[in-house]
């Protein structure tokens, strides 16, 4: 009896046991007597690929799998973006630039099949395209000439940061300065910017007529230096040391009236500097925005007489337009270069802010971020 009924027992623990097993493989998706699907799907075949001015269409024909297609893995350079479909639409990119790119294809049990290769190949510039992009999309400063920062990694080419992600495309600038790191230049400056060596396709040069565009983003909080203009974003510089940069892109934080122009609250102002000395005509965006992307345009039609423009658009709204002198007179400047990034009066508090879409063009479309 004792015997029976050990065996019994021992029937009744295995038939548990298989029950037990049963319901882990259902745990990881496989049914009973299902073999472990090994197969992998075909490679996607007929890559279309369909460019514009910064914007690619990519199609391609359907993968075939002994199941189902779960969706496509489909890298530009080392970034990934993962599609259920055979099709993507990608933009941000500069005129003229060339990507390489490949598809891979996978099923519900992660098989993956060959990668197929293209090339994604971007018309050259024209007059609805920017004349030049220096919106990092090549994942390093090679669009630019010089660094001047305290550090290399004072400013970076990220594709993320804290939450933020580039406004166009996979890269954008993240740019950080330092209260307890030595003052810059003769100015006694905290800074962290770029520099063209000059304006590309003779843009900083009297009587050229400039549009650049841009995007910002201040963190909440963005520590800007108080009761100071000099909170710089973007400039024109002219070839001399010895002249006020003829453009500032900057954050006013002086409230009340200065220059000419109501300041109820701190807000982004483009400054104009004609003459040597500090004396310049000032034109406000609007108020300090921080959280959240901000696109700027600004133009400018150098001239040293009244036929000069100067004119600026926040958001995609036209804030200010005036026909003046743009230009230094005297010959003290033959050229203006762009600048980008962030120079401030020395201040104790760090500040990180991040930059995306940097273009200079003929119209405000080519630019517009």
């Amino acid at each position: 009896m004792a015997a029976a009924t050990k065996h019994r027992l021992g029937f009744a623990v295995l038939a548990v046991l298989l029950v037990a097993l049963g319901a882990v493989g259902a745990g990881r998706g496989e049914r009973p007597g299902l073999k472990r699907d090994l197969s992998r799907p075909s490679a996607p075949a007929g890559i279309r690929v369909t460019s514009s001015s910064q914007t690619v269409q990519l199609a391609w024909k359907p993968s075939t799998d002994n199941r189902r297609v779960a969706g496509y893995d489909v890298y530009l350079d080392s970034k990934q973006t993962r599609v259920t479909g055979p099709a993507l639409r990608l933009r941000g990119f500069a005129c003229g630039q060339v990507v390489p790119m490949r598809v891979v294809a996978f099923d519900r049990a992660n098989n993956r099949s060959k990668p197929t290769k293209a090339t994604i190949q971007i018309p050259g510039c024209s007059a609805s395209t920017p004349g030049w992009f220096g919106g990092f999309e090549t994942g390093n400063l090679s669009e630019w000439d010089h660094l001047f920062a305290a550090t290399p990694d004072r400013f970076q080419v990220v594709t993320s940061n804290g939450g933020v992600v580039p406004r166009q495309g996979s890269h954008m600038a993240r740019v950080e300065v330092r209260g307890d790191e030595p003052a810059s230049w003769a100015t006694g400056a905290n800074v962290a910017l770029v520099e063209k060596n000059s304006g590309p396709d003779r843009s900083g040069r009297l009587g050229s007529d400039t549009y650049v565009g841009f995007s910002l983003f201040l963190p909440t909080g963005f520590p800007y230096v108080p009761n100071q203009l000099m909170n710089n974003i973007a400039e024109w510089h002219g070839d001399s040391s010895d002249v006020q940069a003829s453009v500032h892109l900057t954050i006013d934080s002086i409230i009340g009236n200065h220059h000419g122009i109501s300041n109820p609250r701190p807000g982004f102002v483009l400054d104009l500097h004609t003459q040597p000395g500090y004396n310049p005509v000032m034109f406000r965006f609007g108020d300090l925005v921080t959280g959240r992307w901000v696109d700027f345009v600004f133009r400018t039609k150098w001239a040293t007489d009244s036929s000069g423009i100067i004119e600026g658009w926040m958001d995609g709204v036209k804030k200010f337009s005036s026909s003046r002198k743009t230009w230094y007179s005297g010959g003290q400047i033959s050229m203006v270069k762009p600048q980008l990034g962030y120079y401030r009066a020395k201040h104790s508090q760090t500040a990180v802010l991040f930059l995306d879409a940097y273009k200079i063009g003929t119209s405000y479309k080519s630019v517009a971020p």
